[in-house]
């Protein structure tokens, strides 16, 4: 299911198998993570779970997962640079982009996986290599090579290499791939929490926003829609240059190149909104969304939306709408 929603520069998974599509470096990952029963899925390094129900087949406790933490931002970038399946040789780069992060001494790993090895078996890990990494200060890379021996019973045309950077607690920092990466594509940064909470007589003003060019240049337009708000609230959207907008504007970004927005949301009574960014173009194959919550203080009841995929908090809310009671949803 993410594999449907996700490009791989998005997301990318591998699997570590026991048994006939297993391998010594797949043993020791699952050793290394503590892992035993199936399903047994690991998320960031850290996040793991464990079995799935009959709801859980159809990805909804996964997906979940990947969604909370779509808009986190990395502090490094790890790129591909090559790799040739005929010969195993693959090299990589990793780039730092935050200028407090440091790694030092922690593991950088090449992990060769082989796709539909059947009709179930895909993302297949056939072998892992591995080196340390130590980096810190904004703009500065580190280099890797490696050479994976090729077994002749594998599809060579099947042969991935994903490249991952991991903090000696087990958090996955980054990861890249050698599968194609989308000509064109844009991504959020969003470091703080996309439910705020404030008063209902001013107008809050978000964090910023960032939009980020991972593709080729572009010209994007981003828009601000509201999901669900009581009556009279208002929003709208500031560029870096402080300039406010209600109507979808148009931008450029060149390849790697960054800006910001900042929301404004005007409530005019107690209540909450819940609206989103909608960034778009005719070269992007999706529209990304950036969803967003803004819940007044003074609210007579707050909902948790922790029901995963279902909409269970609706019974609640139709609930408080007939006794006239305000409410707002987390």
């Amino acid at each position: 299911m993410a594999g449907q929603t996700y490009d791989h520069s998005e997301f990318v998974n591998v699997r570590y198998y026991r048994g006939t599509h297993g391998c010594t470096a797949s043993t020791a990952r699952v050793n290394y993570y503590g892992m035993s029963g199936t399903p047994n899925l690991m998320f960031n390094g850290t996040h793991n779970i464990v079995g799935a129900s009959t709801a859980d087949v159809q990805g909804g406790q996964y997906m979940d997962v990947i969604r909370s933490r779509y808009f986190d931002p990395a502090p490094v970038r790890v790129v591909i640079d090559s790799f040739d399946p005929a010969t195993g040789g693959v090299s990589a780069t990793v780039t730092m982009y935050s200028p407090e992060y440091t790694l030092f001494e922690d593991h950088f790993h090449f992990i060769l996986i082989e796709d539909d090895v059947n009709s179930k078996d895909s993302h297949v890990t056939r072998d892992i290599i591995s080196d340390t990494i130590s980096l810190d200060g904004a703009g500065n890379s580190a280099l890797f090579n490696a050479s994976f021996t090729i077994d002749p019973t594998w599809n060579q045309d099947n042969l991935r290499v994903v490249a991952l950077v991991q903090r000696q607690n087990k958090e996955l920092v980054q990861a890249g791939s050698s599968y194609d990466q989308p000509s064109f594509s844009v991504r959020a940064m969003i470091p703080f929490s996309t439910v705020k909470l404030g008063p209902s007589t001013e107008t809050y003003q978000s964090d910023d926003v960032t939009i980020i060019n991972v593709g080729q240049a572009d010209y994007v337009t981003i828009s601000l829609v509201i999901d669900e708000a009581p009556p009279g609230w208002t929003v709208s959207f500031s560029g870096s240059g402080g300039q406010q907008h209600t109507d979808p504007w148009v931008f450029g970004l060149n390849e790697q190149e960054s800006t910001v927005f900042k929301a404004n949301v005007t409530p005019d009574s107690p209540g909450f909104m819940r609206y989103h960014f909608e960034v778009t173009s005719p070269n992007l194959a999706k529209t990304l969304e950036i969803p967003l919550v803004y819940i007044t203080d003074d609210v007579d009841a707050l909902l948790v939306d922790d029901d995963g995929g279902n909409d269970y908090e609706g019974y609640f809310t139709a609930a408080l709408v007939d006794v006239g009671l305000t409410y707002g949803v987390w």
